[in-house]
């Protein structure tokens, strides 16, 4: 069955999910359906959404600690009501591991029928020079074939669900999260207030910019990037703990993987 409308959205507190999503979106035939695209990451824009069994959803989430972040486990603001769904997660180049898995499963509780799944690249948010360009033009070629092979499906009337790596076992623990960032410079501090305009979790007061509740912070380095004066960041004492353990992952994993797949 050909959709009527393919939806694509992503949650991409600093980028990279995005450009995933643009690059499966140039990737896509305009045939026969209206294309929609919209994000999710703050909170005003996680509103209720409802599918319907005419729709084709393109999902897209980034990897975190080898999972899906912390609000995306458990309460999406979507209806699927049978929508057929591409899972999709990007990560730094490092591993998604559980993740992709995990997203095929919350958005099934969610009332979507997922026929794939797939693994694309993005420059990772902690380490910037690894996989930095990515998604890049071989990325956006790979992608174009995932929307082919997923529309075909489509078409096909195909509704097996698909084996993804990992199995169906507990999925692997989350990662112990760092001290939330803060204003570590006050004298470059210009109070633009882009940090709290961007918090995906809307944890940072909007006055005075100090996380209000930093057992809810996700380390997504939103406010960190939307900083235009290099005010903020994790504690001092965080990032030198943190740079050992980060210059080995990027030594690690500095071979550049290929966007991965699955119908």
């Amino acid at each position: 069955m050909t959709p009527k409308t393919l939806h694509f959205g992503a949650f991409s507190p600093t980028g990279g999910t995005r450009r995933v999503m643009r690059a499966l979106i140039t990737g896509t035939p305009r045939e026969g359906f209206a294309i929609r695209d919209f994000e999710f990451t703050l909170p005003e824009e996680r509103r209720k959404r409802r599918f319907t069994e005419e729709d084709a959803v393109v999902l897209c989430a980034p990897v975190y600690y080898g999972r899906i972040p912390t609000p995306l486990q458990t309460k999406l603001p979507f209806e699927g009501n049978g929508a057929r769904a591409l899972a999709v997660v990007s990560y730094g180049n490092r591993a998604y591991e559980d993740a992709l898995r995990e997203w095929r499963d919350v958005l099934e509780r969610h009332g979507f029928k997922v026929v794939g799944g797939a693994a694309f690249i993005a420059q990772h948010s902690n380490i910037p020079t690894l996989a930095a360009g990515r998604p890049d033009e071989r990325d956006r070629g790979s992608a174009a074939e995932c929307m082919k092979a997923f529309l075909a499906k489509l078409a096909a009337d195909d509704d097996t669900r698909p084996t993804l790596p990992g199995g169906d076992g507990p999925y692997r623990p989350y990662g112990a999260l760092t001290p939330a960032p803060r204003i570590v410079d006050p004298g470059r501090c210009h109070l633009c207030g882009n940090c709290a305009d961007n918090c995906p979790m809307g944890i940072i007061d909007p006055l005075d910019f100090v996380v209000t509740d930093p057992e809810l912070c996700i380390a997504c380095r939103a406010c960190i990037k939307s900083c235009p004066d290099g005010a903020r960041n994790f504690p001092p004492e965080v990032v030198e703990k943190m740079a050992p353990l980060l210059a080995r992952i990027e030594e690690a994993n500095a071979a550049p993987k290929s966007p991965e797949w699955f119908f």
